[in-house]
C-alpha cells in the first residue's frame, strides 16, 4: 500500500472528482441514486464507512476512468478496515459553491501555486488571497484545495473569523489545526510557543493543504504559518496582509460581464422547467452592472428572481434602479451584501469612515487623496492617511496615475451610508460644494478620473 493510498480519504477523492466535474450534490446525486445528504457525509468524513456498493454507483456517475475508480474503491476499503489517518475530518473544506464561474486563470494560478512541490528549500508553499467583500475569495480558495485534495495528505480548513464578534487568536488557531491533524494525540501543550512548535512539527511530517480563511491581520496569521514541510497554506483575507514576506499574492477583481451573466442565468434557470423568470441576455447585462459584477449580489440577485417564480428581471431591475435603496433589494435570505460590508466599516477610523460617507455622494467609483482632502476638509497628509486605510481593508484599490477605484458593493454601501447618516442637509451641501470647486478649478491631470458630485 503505497503512501499516497494510505494518506487519502474516500472523501476527500469523491469530492475532488466532483468538483472537477462541475457538479453540485444534487446533480451528483440524481446521477447515481444516493441521496445528497449520503454523499455530504461521505466527503465531510461524518460517513467513515460507505458501503461498496454506495461507492461503486458514484464512481459510476462521476464516469471515473479505471485508474481512478481503483483509487477510491481502494480508499474506501481502507477506511472501512481504520486504516485511513482522519485527521483531517474535524476541519473539513466547505461545500463547493453552486454555479461557480469564470475566475479560469486565478483558479489555475492558485492550483499551481499550492500544489505539491510547490514550495522553495523545504519551506510551503504559501499564498495570500484578498479582495473586497462579497468577492469570491474563499470560494475560490476551498475550490482550489478541493481540486489539490486528492493530491495531498490532507486537506484542514479553518475559519479565523476576522469580522466575526470573537476572531481566533493565534494559540486557539493551533490548537484547533493540530487537533485535526493529530486528534489522537491527547492533551496539548500549553503556551503559545509550545503549540506552535507542535504545529511546526505536524506540518512538516505530514503533506498537508490549509486554508486560513477570513483572516484579521498579520499578527493573526504568522504564527500558523509553517516554517518548513512539504504541504501549502493559503489564506483568505480582505485586507492585504502586506508584512507577510515570501508569500505569493492574489488580488480578486470584479467578475468580467460575461461571467456575471453567466452566473445569474445559472441561477435563474436552476428552478425547475416552467418556474424560470425568463430573461433576455440584456436585461441580465443590465441587472449585472446594477449588483457591480460581485459574486455575492449577483448571487443575491439571482435567488431572488428563482425564489419569487413570477418576479421578472425587469422588476428586479426597476427596484434597483434607487441607489438609495438598492443594497437593501439586494438582499435574499442570509445572503446580505450589506451586512458582509459593514463589519469593515467598523473597523475604519472615524476620519476614514467619514471619508467613506462622503465619497458615497460622489458620481463613479475612482478618486484622488486631493479629493479626499476636500471632501474631509482637511490636510492631504491627513488624507492619504484615510485613502490608505480605505485601500488596506478592501474597499478601494490603485487605479494608476495616482487615482484609487472604489469597490462596486462599497460604493453603493458608502452612498447609503451618505443618505442615511450624512449629517445635517446644510453640512452636507457644504462639503458638495467644496469639491465641486476643487474639480471645478483642479488641473485636468489632477482631476482625471476622478469622480463626479451628485
Amino acid at each position: 500500500m503505497t503512501p499516497h493510498h494510505r494518506a487519502t480519504t474516500v472523501g476527500d477523492l469523491l469530492r475532488s472528482h466532483r468538483i472537477e466535474r462541475d457538479l453540485t450534490l444534487e446533480q451528483l446525486a440524481e446521477r447515481s441514486g444516493v441521496s445528497d445528504r449520503a454523499i455530504s457525509d461521505i466527503e465531510r468524513g461524518v460517513s467513515r464507512r460507505p458501503r461498496t456498493t454506495t461507492v461503486r454507483l458514484l464512481a459510476d456517475a462521476l464516469a471515473l476512468g479505471t485508474d481512478e475508480r481503483e483509487r477510491v474503491v481502494v480508499a474506501a476499503r481502507e477506511s472501512r478496515h481504520g486504516l485511513v489517518r482522519v485527521g483531517t475530518h474535524p476541519l473539513p473544506l466547505p461545500p463547493a459553491v453552486r454555479h461557480f464561474v469564470g475566475r479560469r486563470a486565478e483558479a489555475s494560478d492558485l492550483v499551481r501555486r499550492l500544489g505539491p512541490g510547490s514550495g522553495h528549500d523545504d519551506s510551503p508553499s504559501i499564498a495570500v488571497v484578498t479582495g473586497a467583500p462579497g468577492i469570491g475569495k474563499t470560494a475560490l480558495a476551498a475550490r482550489a484545495a478541493g481540486s489539490l485534495a486528492h493530491t495531498y495528505d490532507g486537506t484542514l480548513f479553518l475559519d479565523l473569523g476576522a469580522l466575526g464578534s470573537r476572531p481566533l487568536d493565534p494559540q486557539r488557531a493551533l490548537r484547533h489545526l493540530i487537533a485535526a491533524a493529530r486528534p489522537t494525540d491527547g492533551p496539548l501543550p500549553d503556551g503559545l510557543a509550545e503549540v506552535r512548535a507542535l504545529w511546526d512539527e505536524t506540518f512538516a511530517r505530514r503533506q498537508l493543504l490549509v486554508v486560513l480563511d477570513d483572516a484579521r491581520d498579520e499578527s493573526q496569521v504568522r504564527p500558523l504559518l509553517p516554517r518548513a514541510g512539504p504541504g501549502a497554506v493559503a489564506v483568505t483575507s480582505r485586507r492585504s496582509l502586506a508584512g507577510l514576506e515570501g508569500v505569493h499574492r492574489l488580488d480578486l477583481p470584479a467578475l468580467a460581464e460575461r461571467e456575471s451573466v453567466a452566473l445569474l442565468q445559472h441561477i435563474v434557470e436552476d428552478v425547475g422547467p416552467g418556474q424560470s423568470p425568463g430573461a433576455r441576455p440584456a436585461e441580465l447585462a443590465a441587472l449585472a452592472r446594477l449588483c457591480e459584477h460581485t459574486p455575492l449580489a449577483l448571487r443575491a440577485a439571482g435567488s431572488r428572481l428563482a425564489a419569487r417564480r413570477g418576479g421578472t428581471v425587469a422588476d428586479l431591475i426597476r427596484r434597483l434602479q434607487s441607489r438609495d435603496r438598492r443594497l437593501s433589494v439586494l438582499t435574499a435570505g442570509d445572503l446580505v451584501p450589506a451586512a458582509v460590508v459593514a463589519p469593515s466599516y467598523d473597523q475604519l477610523s472615524p476620519t476614514a469612515q467619514t471619508l467613506l460617507r462622503r465619497l458615497g455622494a460622489t458620481e463613479g467609483t475612482t478618486f484622488c487623496p486631493s479629493l479626499a482632502a476636500v471632501l474631509l476638509d482637511t490636510d492631504l497628509w491627513i488624507a492619504e492617511d484615510a485613502v490608505d486605510e480605505l485601500v488596506e481593508v478592501g474597499f478601494a484599490r490603485p487605479a494608476g496615475g495616482g487615482a484609487f477605484e472604489m469597490h462596486g458593493l462599497v460604493k453603493l454601501f458608502a452612498h447609503a451610508l451618505h443618505s442615511e447618516e450624512g449629517g445635517p442637509l446644510h453640512e452636507r451641501r457644504e462639503v458638495a460644494a467644496r469639491a465641486r470647486e476643487w474639480l471645478q478649478f483642479a488641473r485636468p491631470e489632477s482631476a482625471r478620473g476622478e469622480a463626479r458630485l451628485g
